[in-house]
């Protein structure tokens, strides 16, 4: 080897050094920048993950409020058998909902209506206040679902009312499987009516449905549905605050992303990322796709830049070693900022997870199997006595209380066992000296080692807000909202532990149903606000007659229940006791309230029962109770009754006789009968139409007794409707040879307040072509009464068409001498109470002649009835009287006898008459 060749080998070791060490630099370059890539990924998955949780939590909280919600609406309507407009409204003012759940478009009560009963629904509802109510199926079906109540309330929303939501095919589908299943049902998403043709055409909405039972029970008949509609899109903004604002966002009613079946999608635009993800939410028997994926802004969190920057300088420096081999202190020193470099990496992912921690708004510990607190991590310290750090090293029994203490053992030891556990409630009071309700999670976390033993994650949630949503929830369910009293299903309860608890002591007690006399006056009068005001007063004073150990409760509208245990342990001391209580009931009623500084006076009609009686139950109390008081009722109200055995077989034959008379219509057991009305020398002048009934079995039913019961269900509309049309053709047959006879017909004040009502008398007279002014309708007093102003305008619309009206058993009722002058009428018919004694009765002589003589003065014709003797009709002709009717000049026929028996000289009359004294 000569000299020149150790140098050369010399620089060829260094080169092979320093490519050796470039080499080197270069892979442990490229190694940090690749676990550092890896990291930031990770950081950014983990980012995303925590973001799609939140996101998939909050929708799943949300529509679990409104299912609450919805289930609390539920129980108010399953605890009433009638809520009124104006209960409902209070009730969910009394949620502020708008405020609490943003997102709902309304709550809506609908009806199930089988179309047998749509006329009788239609009836009772206007019956109910809501003036012009109407159902509007398209097409004719079997049962139908109007919307029969709807918060909040607005004139806009008026048009809704009575629309059949059978209807609406996906409207339909949600109520039916709600009423199969009797839980909530969700119906597909639609753009609701009241969104089209706005700026909201584009909103997809969903209804939540909610079945009502008879008795709460799905065993029992369907009453209808609660509904809560509410806009995706205004559910998502209302969460927005809640959410990772770089996001997408698409929710689908299917359980895949399906783009057919899109409900919502977020303006962002998502970025091309495998970390998109798809999350399912069960939500009313739908399955929901939540379809998540980060937008361009979303990767901008994670700085990949960093570890680019350092990789390359590492790259350089690589470069730059593998040329200055020599220079090792720039090597050394180069070595020495590329572990600063990555430990301050480090460092930066810690304290981003400590940051994460910390930020959780729950308690946060890690525990020892045998409680000892290793670590924590919160942001609520404000709700620890003591700073967090004081209590490691600690077991819990030596900073918590004993049920805390026993609440996270437990867990521990289930986690222990099945890995992980949830579920555990416990109250703590707070540093603020408050109580708050805890809710428990705890997972088992392996140890570092094989061998060592394993710590617990503890994560303690304050749930103080839902459970006081909770208690909210169930005193609506389980209280009245206007007076704070127990409702009908803790009465209901209450009743059956009483009944209960009698029978295990052998005591007996009482139970009251009061009902308040012509509450219904007092609405009408000084509205709804005057009338909560008596309902008020009301329940003070019961609640201030009783025992601690006796309950009074509001059912309803003006409907109170008293239940008093323990008042004797035989019939006779009992009976004597709750006499004694209903008498003390009876006296504080009557007792004048003061509303607005004004005194005011209110009675109460009270039935009474005692139990316990044979095998009855709570329910079989309440309607003992009911039916005693209807006695009391009807006995002139302001009484007190006792149940008996025969007001049961009588309150039977009364729903028995309701039930047949629902089928006589369809039998055709109605007839349609005359009886004359003469002048003074016995020529017959005119007619009284008059409905008569023919049960198989009963026989011929006074109208006493079935046209109240008509009126109640509804059947007195197409009764009238039926006697209507009946004396206008037969009076336009007549026209030819009888152009003087006229016709009364007795008018129900159901008929008469229909809205439609002139309307479709004008209809029948333009199509029979009747003269008008020989039809006289026969109204009562009462009618005449009420809404004074509304009735004087209708019946001058019906005069102005030509008809003529009458007032039927005039001077029994409020005999007014104000009415006679402003309201348009034709005719008084004296009451046969009157003419009954005359003219032997000095009072009832003086009582008519009065009656006649008043009627002349303004110009009314008179028709006296129940005139049944020579004299009677002798006394009335003397008297100038222009109309007698009675059993003298005839009993009431069938209409075809009635017609044939007229003096006539046309053969054909008869020819004329569609041959019809029976419905067909």
């Amino acid at each position: 080897m000569n000299h020149r060749s150790l140098p050369r080998s010399r620089i060829g070791l260094q080169a092979l050094l320093a490519v050796l060490l470039c080499a080197v630099m270069l892979g442990l370059t490229y190694l940090y920048w690749y676990s550092e890539n890896q990291a930031a990924h990770e950081r950014e998955r983990r980012n995303f993950d925590l973001a799609v949780e939140q996101i998939s939590s909050s929708l799943k909280d949300r529509m679990a409020t409104y299912e609450i919600v919805l289930r609390g609406i539920k129980g108010y309507f399953d605890a009433s058998e009638f809520v009124s407009p104006g209960e409902f409204r209070s009730y969910m003012q009394a949620l502020h909902l708008e405020e609490t759940r943003p997102g709902l478009a309304s709550v809506s009560l609908i009806a199930h209506v089988p179309a047998r009963e749509l006329d009788a629904h239609e009836a009772r509802m206007r019956a109910d206040g809501m003036a012009g109510y109407r159902v509007h199926p398209a097409g004719v079906r079997e049962t139908y679902a109007p919307m029969t109540q709807i918060e909040p309330w607005s004139e806009s929303k008026r048009a809704a009312l009575g629309f059949d939501l059978n209807t609406i095919d996906v409207a339909r589908e949600a109520m039916a499987q709600s009423a199969a299943t009797g839980q909530p049902a969700l119906s597909r998403g639609y753009v609701l009516a009241r969104d089209r043709n706005t700026e909201r055409n584009q909103d997809i909405s969903s209804v939540l449905y909610m079945p009502l039972y008879t008795h709460g029970s799905k065993s029992t008949a369907l009453r209808g549905w609660v509904s809560l509609p509410f806009r995706i899109k205004d559910i998502v903004h209302s969460l927005a605050p809640e959410f990772a604002p770089d996001v997408a966002l698409s929710i689908y009613d299917a359980p895949d992303a399906d783009p057919e079946h899109q409900l919502f999608a977020m303006d962002a635009k998502p970025a091309q990322n495998a970390m998109a993800t798809l999350r399912h939410l069960e939500v009313g028997g739908r399955t929901w796709t939540l379809a998540m994926s980060p937008t361009a802004a979303f990767s901008q969190r994670t700085d990949h830049q960093n570890s680019t920057v350092v990789a390359a300088l590492g790259a350089v420096l690589s470069l730059a070693v593998g040329w200055f081999a020599w220079v090792l202190m720039t090597a050394r020193d180069r070595a020495e900022q590329l572990a600063g470099n990555m430990t301050h990496e480090l460092r930066s992912a810690r304290d981003e997870l400590e940051s994460t921690l910390s930020a959780i708004p729950d308690l946060l510990f890690e525990l020892s199997r045998d409680g000892m607190l290793l670590r924590h991590r919160t942001s609520r310290n404000d709700l620890l006595h003591s700073p967090p750090d004081d209590f490691l090293g600690h077991r819990l029994s030596e900073v918590v209380p004993p049920e805390a203490t026993s609440a996270y053992m437990n867990a521990i030891a289930q986690a222990e066992r099945d890995g992980n556990t949830r579920g555990w409630q416990f109250p703590l009071r707070v540093a603020d000296g408050t109580t708050h309700w805890f809710e428990l999670s705890v997972a088992r976390k392996q140890g570092a080692q094989p061998g060592d033993q394993p710590t617990f994650i503890a994560l303690s949630r304050d749930i103080t807000e839902r459970k006081e949503a909770e208690s909210r929830t169930h005193h609506l369910a389980y209280y009245d909202a206007l007076t704070g009293l127990p409702n009908r299903r803790m009465l209901i309860e209450q009743a059956q532990h009483a009944l209960t608890s009698a029978r295990r002591n052998e005591s007996m007690g009482a139970l009251f149903f009061i009902d308040l006399d012509h509450f219904k006056r007092i609405n009408d009068a000084q509205g709804h606000a005057m009338g909560d005001m008596l309902l008020m007063q009301v329940a003070r004073r019961l609640q201030g007659l009783l025992r601690p150990e006796d309950l009074v409760g509001r059912l309803g509208g003006d409907e109170f229940v008293v239940l008093a245990q323990n008042l004797g342990q035989d019939l006779a001391s009992a009976q004597r006791a709750a006499e004694a209580l209903a008498g003390r009931l009876r006296e504080a009623l009557d007792t004048p309230y003061a509303l607005q500084d004004r005194p005011y006076s209110s009675t109460g009609s009270i039935g009474g029962t005692l139990f316990p009686r044979g095998q009855t139950d709570a329910q079989d109390m309440l309607r003992e109770a009911d039916t005693a008081m209807y006695r009391a009722k009807a006995a002139g109200r302001n009484r007190m009754a006792f149940y008996e055995p025969e007001m049961q077989a009588s309150a039977q034959e009364e729903l028995s006789l309701a039930q047949d008379l629902q089928r006589a219509w369809d039998l055709g057991q109605f007839a349609i009968y005359a009886q004359s009305q003469v002048d003074g020398s016995g020529h017959v002048i005119g007619g009284e139409l008059l409905l008569r009934w023919f049960h198989p079995e009963r026989g011929a039913v006074p109208p006493d007794r079935f046209i109240p019961l008509a009126e109640e269900s509804g059947l007195i509309l197409r009764l009238g409707e039926w006697v209507l049309e009946r004396a206008c053709t037969t009076l336009a047959a007549l026209s030819a040879t009888h152009p003087q006879l006229t016709l009364s017909v007795n008018m129900s004040q159901l008929q008469f307040r229909q809205d439609d009502f002139v309307e479709r008398m004008a209809s029948l007279l333009e199509r029979t072509g009747v003269p008008t002014e020989r039809l006289v309708l026969e109204v009562t007093e009462s009618l005449l009464i009420a809404a004074m102003d509304d009735t004087a305008e209708r019946m001058t619309q019906l005069v102005n068409l030509g008809l003529r009206f009458a007032i039927d058993d005039f001077g029994t009722g409020y005999s007014s001498f104000a009415y006679l002058k402003r309201l348009p009428l034709y005719e008084l018919k004296i009451d046969k109470s009157f003419v009954k004694d005359t003219p032997g009765s000095s009072s009832d002589t003086a009582i008519v002649q009065s009656i006649l003589s008043v009627a002349h003065h303004l110009g009314l014709t008179v028709v006296a009835e129940g005139v049944e003797t020579e004299a009677q009709a002798a006394f009335l002709a003397a008297n100038h009287c222009q109309g007698l009717q009675g059993y003298w000049f005839g009993r009431p026929i069938p209409l075809k006898q009635w017609l044939s028996e007229l003096p006539t000289t046309d053969a054909d009359l008869m020819d004329t008459m569609d041959n019809r004294d029976h419905l067909k």
